[in-house]
């Protein structure tokens, strides 16, 4: 342990002035919080601007810092109403800002140069590459991808410039943060607008190739919550910055323990380390506030023991078992015999686990003894025929620790501010006027003013097999994307690959090979070499979207800027004009992107508008057309949870597509098709010139009956003959690849 290195940091959350007070009571050297809008927690309290101000002084007052959410993507006509805020809110406070917007972190190095800024773990930061390019882009600080081992964390590259943050305790969403869309596309709400519904939290049941489930329905994606008590020295000596505590939406008690118990042994590790152990009564108080089942993530490298398939919420601790039920007497109640481990105290919670399900009951009178190490307790019940011998116990809430967390919360906190002056902002309504003015022209949010007619759109398809190019340039789509890493990106196979690109010289057509979003460190050199020598190639693009690998792209020296054959994915969740003008800059040489799938039609007509004024003409704008989109990427693997299945089944039969990507990830697909061919006029309008079609789950002649419908329906628009389209697409209806769809969030967009 270097000595001289100052301790570890320790944030906690805070929802609302109770969690605030909680936090800085029980020991966090800074609090992350969220205003009322921008932030990735929608559904906590959040602060209004006034609390916030009063956050402020209280914490500073402490010597502790605020580090404020704004961790959503944004979208074009919520950047003035951001502008104002920011400009309001760091005149009082300037400790940092957490951010996964680029269109964001634009405004911010911009305008507000010198404000500390942190890489939210939503944009899945994951390799030094991508440190790199968080550094060179202006943030300070980067709150690392959960899905990483501690060996990963300690072999990423030092780099001088940024510091790094983990999540220490608390829940874990099942897929990579910030390229998950599970609840967008299930519910219409965003965890990347904050607004997650949690869908990964309900039961699944494994379905075969036939549509069969296997009858068990269980927690399949439900991540057990994180605890790093054991294992903080080794997360400490990695040469982590700062420790994160989950919990926005949780209660003030929650957080005031959490944080009083990492602080304890954050304080230890630093004055003892030769005498650092965990106390049982903590991990006891830890599980007793609130947690699933506990265990720690991916640091380890246990892989396979991620998931609690048997519960997702809150158990408590094990309270023992019931001995005997009494029926009871006309002078007595009904009553239970629990044998347990802990204590049962008048007012605590128990939810006991009946041979019908749980219950919870309310301890009212009660009489006990200690025999031994355990505890005998006799309950009066109201109903005895629902309580069984064997009948396992839980602690669900335990007032006497309800107690110890009220003592640092409840009560002190102020409810008004002691400075009564009126905030100025930092520039001004003019110059953030003038800053709206030049940095996007043309845009609007009229959703009554439509752009003009269908122009030319190109096709473009996605296949996952190297093998299949030649047969995919056969359907007539103008590109080819090709999703195969596992076999494109291996030395071994660069003879073959660059064989195949020769046979399909002759067809029209461009090959676009499509890199990893999740690439390790241990893979990212493979990749950089596999691709070298394809950068230069005329017939060839390459599609980036890890922020790593456009890093090294930009850094490499190996592509000249305006001369590079790069286009942008869509997970880089592109959703304002600013992200688009940052990529663009920090790369002059890309040639098109992807928007994000989570922003509508008008909303892409304006950015559209504002970029044609900024950059060059022939620009891609492309948005995923038809198939099947993935919602879901984990690092977990759903046959972990036995055999090999081919879909997730939720309980109204829905079946999610199942994929592996070759380097230990599932792929969960939507259970029903994006299809846009029946609103294609809508859809090009906006300016749209490439449309892409997944094939996955398809075979080469549906395929190309798809590929030649869209090229037909985009043709009769192009030569203006609407009414023939129209016809065209309504004889469409009846064929299985065109029904039973969604049209994605184009025309209903994601709250």
């Amino acid at each position: 342990m270097d000595s001289s290195r100052e301790k570890i940091e320790l944030v906690s959350p805070a929802g609302g002035p109770d969690q605030l007070t909680a936090a800085l009571n029980a020991g966090a050297d800074a609090v992350y919080l969220g205003y009322s809008k921008y932030g990735a927690r929608a559904y906590a309290g959040n602060f209004s601007f006034g609390q916030l101000r009063l956050a402020a002084e209280k914490s500073h007052a402490s010597g502790k810092k605020i580090y404020l959410t704004l961790n959503t993507i944004i979208k074009d006509e919520e950047i003035p109403g951001l502008l104002s805020f920011l400009d309001n809110y760091l005149a009082i406070c300037r400790d940092g800002l957490i951010i996964q917007d680029m269109g964001l972190l634009k405004i911010l190095t911009g305008l507000y140069p010198g404000v500390p800024v942190h890489a939210s773990t939503q944009m899945n930061i994951h390799n030094s590459r991508s440190l790199d390019f968080a550094a060179v882009s202006g943030f300070s600080r980067a709150v690392l991808a959960r899905e990483m081992t501690l060996d990963e964390i300690r072999g990423l590259s030092p780099q001088k410039d940024i510091k790094l943050e983990v999540f220490g305790h608390g829940s874990q969403c099942y897929g990579f943060s910030g390229i998950c869309y599970f609840s967008s596309f299930t519910g219409g709400r965003s965890g990347n607008r904050g607004r997650c519904t949690q869908p990964c939290r309900m039961k699944y049941e494994l379905a075969s190739h036939n549509g069969s489930g296997s009858g068990r329905p269980s927690f399949l994606l439900s991540k057990k919550d994180i605890c790093t008590l054991e294992i903080l020295p080794q997360i400490i000596e990695t040469g982590t910055w700062a420790l994160k505590i989950e919990g926005r939406m949780k209660t003030p008690e929650y957080v005031a323990i959490v944080t009083r118990i990492y602080r304890k042994y954050i304080d230890l590790y630093y004055s003892r380390p030769g005498d650092y152990r965990v106390d049982e009564n903590d991990l006891m108080k830890i599980r007793q506030i609130f947690s699933r089942t506990l265990g720690t993530g991916y640091y380890e490298g246990r892989l396979e023991n991620i998931v609690d398939p048997e519960r997702s919420g809150s158990i408590g601790n094990p309270a023992g078992r019931i001995k005997k039920v009494y029926p009871g007497q006309r002078d007595t109640k009904a009553s239970i015999l629990i044998w347990g481990d802990i204590p049962i105290r008048k007012k605590d919670i128990l939810e006991i686990w009946t041979k019908k399900g749980s219950r919870r009951l309310k301890v009212d009178k009660i009489s006990g003894r200690a025999a031994g190490k355990r505890y005998e307790h006799v309950l009066e019940i109201d109903d005895y025929k629902a309580y069984s011998p064997k009948d396992r116990v839980f602690k669900y809430f335990d007032i006497k620790l309800d107690q110890e967390a009220g003592a640092l919360f409840r009560y002190e906190m102020p409810r008004k501010s002691v400075k009564k002056d009126r905030i100025k902002g930092i520039h001004g309504g003019a110059r953030l006027k003038e800053y709206l003015e030049e940095n996007l022209p043309g845009a609007g949010s009229s959703k009554e003013n439509r752009g003009g007619g269908p122009g030319i759109a190109t096709i473009t398809l996605r296949i996952y097999d190297i093998d299949k190019i030649k047969d995919a340039l056969n359907t007539g789509a103008d590109n080819i994307l090709v999703q195969d890493a596992e076999n494109i990106f291996y030395r071994s196979r660069q003879h073959h690959i660059a064989g195949i690109l020769k046979d399909c010289s002759q067809l029209t057509g461009k090959i676009i090979l499509d890199t990893p979003e999740i690439i390790y460190d241990r893979d990212m050199e493979k990749i950089t070499e596999s691709l070298e020598g394809f950068l230069d190639r005329e017939d060839t693009v390459v599609r980036v979207s890890n922020a790593g690998l456009l890093q090294h792209l930009a850094s490499s020296g190996e592509i000249t800027g305006k001369d590079s054959n790069i286009i942008l994915g869509g997970l880089l969740n592109i959703s304002n004009t600013l992200s688009a003008l940052f990529y663009h800059n920090f790369f002059p040489g890309i040639k098109g992107w992807e928007f994000s799938p989570e922003i509508d039609r008008y909303e892409i007509r304006d950015m559209i508008r504002s970029l044609r004024q900024k950059l060059k003409n022939d620009i891609a704008f492309s948005v995923f057309a038809h198939g099947f989109f993935r919602v879901v990427t984990a690092r977990h693997r759903i046959e972990y949870a036995g055999g090999n299945p081919a879909f997730l089944m939720d309980r109204k039969k829905y079946r999610f597509g199942l994929r592996y990507d070759g380097r230990g990830n599932t792929n969960i697909f939507n259970s029903r098709k994006t299809c846009t061919i029946f609103d294609l006029d809508r859809v090009l309008e906006t300016g749209i010139n490439d449309l892409v079609i997944d094939s996955i789950f398809m075979d080469m002649p549906e395929t190309a009956r798809l590929v030649g419908s869209y090229r037909k329906a985009v043709s009769l628009l192009a030569l203006g003959r609407t009414d023939e389209y129209r016809g065209y697409a309504d004889s469409l209806k009846n064929e299985n690849l065109f029904r039973d769809y969604s049209r994605g969030h184009l025309f209903r967009g994601v709250e």
